[in-house]
């Protein structure tokens, strides 16, 4: 059995999928950089080290 996709209206329901797929991946992808962000502060470096 194989899948085959045809763009257009007959695909309705597959695009909403893949789409809600796609902004899914991208809201986990945000929170994890969200995270890290909120892990990381400058003060916590060692002194007389400081990249700009």
């Amino acid at each position: 059995c194989s899948i085959q996709y045809h763009p257009g209206k007959a695909n309705v329901v597959a695009d909403a999928l893949s789409r809600k797929a796609m902004v899914a991946n991208a809201m986990v992808s945000q929170w994890k950089l969200l995270e890290d962000f909120q892990e990381w502060s400058p003060f916590n470096q060692s002194p007389g080290i400081f990249l700009a």
